[in-house]
């Protein structure tokens, strides 16, 4: 675990930064218009936070010494992941008030939602090395269509995570008829191609200093 620790020590100090100036931008908030109508934040971010908490323990080796116990936790977090893009959604409450009070609710959410697309990118980089994936293209695909599809399922439908155990057969009705009916049910496929779009890019953003900086230590040598 230590080893662990001090592998990510870089990307832990990046989050916890990011956590420190959300909780800021938050209190500042609830001080300024005291209200505490953001708060619903805090939730959201936690569960944004599940993913990338699953994907720590799944690296830590004794875990891993468990097949069954590697995939229960791979289950668990797909279902948890949608729950990082989603926070991006959060902006159209940005409607709700005017003038500073909009421009203000405006950076506090966005400042959330980036703090949650990095747990998420994060995360994620760290599946793709569980599973030792040489070229990761059609399951990050794959992936994004699926969180997007799960952000529409939350945003539009209230649908949340754990209603997959507590209401699996009318979550499983809404899923097929719209698997069934897609040009019925376009705005569904417009929604999830937009964030599936949104969280890719991010992703792709934030290892891009990195790749470049690989590529120009090749071109080096």
């Amino acid at each position: 675990m230590k080893t662990l620790i001090l592998k990510k020590h870089n990307e832990l100090i990046i989050l916890a930064l990011g956590m420190l100036c959300c909780s800021i931008l938050l209190l500042l908030r609830v001080k300024l218009t005291k209200s505490i109508f953001l708060i619903f934040l805090v939730w959201n971010l936690f569960l944004a936070i599940i993913p990338y908490g699953i994907t720590f323990i799944m690296q830590w080796q004794q875990v891993l010494q468990k097949r069954y116990s590697k995939w229960i936790l791979g289950i668990i977090w797909l279902l948890f992941l949608p729950n990082a893009p989603y926070i991006v959604s959060d902006l159209q409450h940005i409607m709700h008030h005017q003038g500073v009070v909009r421009i203000y609710d405006t950076v506090t959410i966005s400042a959330f939602a980036i703090l949650s697309l990095l747990f998420m990118s994060f995360s994620v980089k760290d599946m793709i090395r569980i599973l030792k994936l040489k070229r990761p293209t059609i399951f990050l695909l794959t992936l994004f269509l699926l969180c997007g599809f799960g952000i529409y399922l939350g945003r539009y439908l209230r649908w949340n995570s754990w209603d997959i155990i507590q209401n699996p057969t009318v979550l499983m009705e809404d899923i097929y008829m719209r698997l069934r009916y897609p040009i019925y049910y376009k705005h569904t496929w417009l929604i999830t191609v937009l964030y599936a779009g949104i969280s890719l890019l991010f992703y792709k953003l934030t290892f891009f200093r990195s790749k470049l900086l690989r590529f120009k230590h090749v071109q080096d040598i």
